[in-house]
């Protein structure tokens, strides 16, 4: 590196990385309440910049966080930054591109530091391909840790959270083989010649997941024929019968009387 001073955007100005100081009143130091998003150069050119940002804008917008810039406004902050920074590169070396947004500073603490809406920073950094050598050429061991992942159904995967002590966990965590899995699937189709066969997960969101158990509910009950208007019926055609997923009957189509005996039911688990 001919020069270690590199710059960076923070919250409406260009300056040197080391003026990027966060206060520890900010939601994104206390919390984790913040998001990001990185690309990387290839031969000193920046990679799928614009979708990049596209995501960056998903997880904002998940979080509810306000970024105060237009996500076109951020890919032209994003170029700028890398453009001061290209010069410092050996020709041999690539960026990480990264952008930050954070909550900001909850209003009680803004009469020491006056700052309104999120916390904005774009930066770049070296790739560290001198220190990650030995893993191309040897490999790199895996070990399966004893930590569960954050479930789905408590945070989106899709969101690119400054949390990351799940990870941090697994790796001070070290490898158990007999890694527990996640929640069980709410419900699971038993396989039946002719019927499908669900052998995954199936999250719902908790209104979703409610109704589906109340159906399920009432198809076993004893008195399921006075529900049968309230509960919706969705047809799967298979080899020429038609199944009722609401599980309370199964309607013969074909002209072979055993279709219906072999189809059967497919919602009860």
């Amino acid at each position: 590196m001919a020069s270690p001073d590199r710059i960076a955007y923070f919250n409406g100005r260009f300056v040197p990385e080391r003026e990027v100081l966060v206060p520890f009143r900010d939601r994104g130091f206390k919390y984790g309440d913040a998001v990001f998003d990185t690309t990387r150069t290839f031969a000193h050119r920046v990679f799928k910049l614009r979708e990049h940002v596209e995501r960056l804008y998903r997880s904002l917008r998940y979080l509810r966080i306000d970024p105060g810039l237009a996500s076109g406004a951020m890919i032209d902050i994003t170029e700028e930054v890398l453009r001061r920074n290209l010069p410092l590169l050996e020709p041999d070396e690539d960026y990480w591109v990264t952008q930050r947004v954070s909550r900001g500073i909850e209003a009680a603490y803004r009469n020491v530091w006056p700052q309104d809406g999120a916390t904005v920073i774009v930066e770049c950094v070296p790739l560290p391909l001198r220190e990650r050598a030995t893993l191309y050429r040897d490999g790199i061991r895996v070990m399966t840790p004893s930590v569960r992942r954050t479930p789905p159904q408590a945070l989106s995967p899709r969101v690119k959270t400054h949390n990351y002590l799940n990870m941090i966990a697994g790796d001070l965590g070290g490898g158990d083989p007999a890694r527990r899995e996640g929640p069980r699937p709410l419900r699971r189709v038993q396989r039946r010649r002719g019927v499908p066969h669900v052998d995954e997960p199936l999250y719902l969101p908790g209104r979703e997941r409610q109704r589906r158990a109340d159906r399920d509910r009432r198809a076993r009950a004893p008195d399921a024929a006075a529900h049968r208007g309230l509960l919706p019926v969705r047809r799967l055609r298979l080899r020429g019968a038609v199944s009722e997923t609401a599980g309370l009957s199964t309607q013969e189509t074909s002209p072979r009387p055993e279709a219906h005996r072999k189809c059967g039911m497919i919602s009860r688990p």
